[in-house]
């Protein structure tokens, strides 16, 4: 398995779209083996084929195979809410669920540019005005993280729902779990409250920094080492939310159809 795995990601590197190719020729060969349309097919590899592949996943990691076993549970997890989410739109993304399967498959887990297929606007677009119009969530938001440098590269992606609140920090029960040892075990948590986002430093350490880009680059709006100023602040979309000046995050709108990686 091995080779098999080593040619399918080298063939990845090759060309990015190969995962996506190999998805549109199976699905051919689906519709003319089954019986099924393209919802109940997705609803087949959503909830068997993608589970079953997990598994065989699990088994592998076992046996020696190195495999983030944290990052595939919560990435298993966050596939079909995506998946969910979609059947709800009355949507059956067959093509990019079966990408994500060829992936996973091939990494044991997904990337940052297989993400960028999935959202309809990265960070860096946020300001852009889009030409086929915003498919918002009304009370949801994403949270992504990414490396610093002139081309931020994403290390994960997270929804984030108006009717709970989302932490951040090392604690294993946080949504979004650090590593580095200055962040806090509960850093901070992103919350709506009266139809506003917001922000909550959680008593860190080392702070927590939010920026804005008011025109003239990014500024910092609000910090939480301060003095004794407020723990709690008001966000915006496109906000850059920086913990321990180590690790940060892009808060940006949630369209309709984003997949997490988280």
């Amino acid at each position: 398995m091995d080779e098999v795995y080593a040619c399918l990601r080298k063939g990845y590197a090759d060309d990015s779209s190969v995962f996506s190719q190999a998805a549109t020729s199976l699905i051919e060969m689906l519709r003319n083996a089954t019986d099924l349309d393209d919802a109940g097919l997705f609803d087949y590899v959503l909830h068997t084929s993608w589970p079953e592949l997990l598994r065989g996943l699990e088994s592998e990691r076992r046996a020696g195979r190195e495999i983030d076993p944290l990052r595939m549970a919560c990435e298993s997890r966050e596939v079909v809410r995506w998946g969910e989410q979609q059947v709800a739109c009355g949507r059956a993304p067959l093509a990019e669920l079966l990408a994500a399967c060829f992936r996973t498959m091939a990494f044991g887990c997904l990337d940052d540019r297989f993400a960028r297929t999935l959202c309809s606007r990265t960070p860096q677009e946020l300001q852009e005005p889009s030409d086929t119009g915003d498919e918002r969530v009304q009370d949801g938001a994403c949270l992504v993280r990414v490396a610093d440098g002139d081309d931020p590269c994403i290390l994960g992606v997270w929804c984030v729902d108006a009717d709970r609140p989302f932490s951040i920090g090392r604690f294993s029960s946080c949504d979004a779990i650090e590593a580095d040892p200055v962040v806090s075990r509960l850093h901070c948590r992103v919350f709506m409250l009266d139809d506003t986002w917001f922000l909550e430093d959680g008593g860190s350490t080392h702070g927590t920094r939010v920026l804005r880009d008011a025109g003239g680059g990014p500024a910092c709006v609000f910090d939480s080492g301060e003095g004794d100023g407020p723990r709690t602040f008001p966000l915006e979309f496109g906000d850059r939310i920086v913990l321990a000046g180590r690790s940060t995050y892009w808060f940006c709108a949630r369209d309709a159809h984003v997949l997490t990686i988280g």
